[in-house]
């Protein structure tokens, strides 16, 4: 069963239009102990408005809104995955011992900038389609 985490909080928001593009449902993929594998999704696009970039949050935004960050968002790359939808994935190279941490995503609209707080939940125990892989491998 996936994991959906939302929106926890609207942290900055700056001249918005009623168009704008904005962050939308974090679908988290991993378990306690794996890497991170999420997909984000980004609403309301405008493939005329450029540049689009969608961003993890530098430390000084998590200590500025008083989150302690348990995952090193160094370790955690981001990458296009389709245009429409407009979905980013989130990928970690480190597994991660945290079973919930925060994770503020920044987004950039042609020079407007917010950002949300996610509560990443990860799930415990192992996942099926994954153990059945190893397992047949032995075989």
């Amino acid at each position: 069963m996936m994991r959906k985490t939302f929106l926890a909080a609207a942290l900055v928001s700056a001249f918005g239009a009623a168009s704008a593009a904005e962050l939308g449902a974090l679908t988290v993929y991993s378990n306690v102990g794996e890497p991170l594998e999420a997909k984000l999704e980004v609403r309301d696009v405008n493939p005329k408005v450029e540049p689009l970039l969608v961003r993890l949050a530098p430390a000084s935004v998590y200590q500025r809104v008083g989150k302690d960050s348990k995952v090193s968002t160094r370790d955690l790359t981001l990458e296009l995955e389709s245009k429409s939808p407009y979905v980013v994935r989130i990928n970690g190279r480190n597994p991660i011992s945290a079973k919930e941490f925060p994770l503020i995503v920044e987004l950039s609209e042609a020079g407007r900038i917010s950002a949300k707080l996610y509560t990443v939940q990860l799930r415990e125990g192992a996942s099926a389609p994954k153990a059945d892989k190893a397992a047949l491998e032995r075989s």
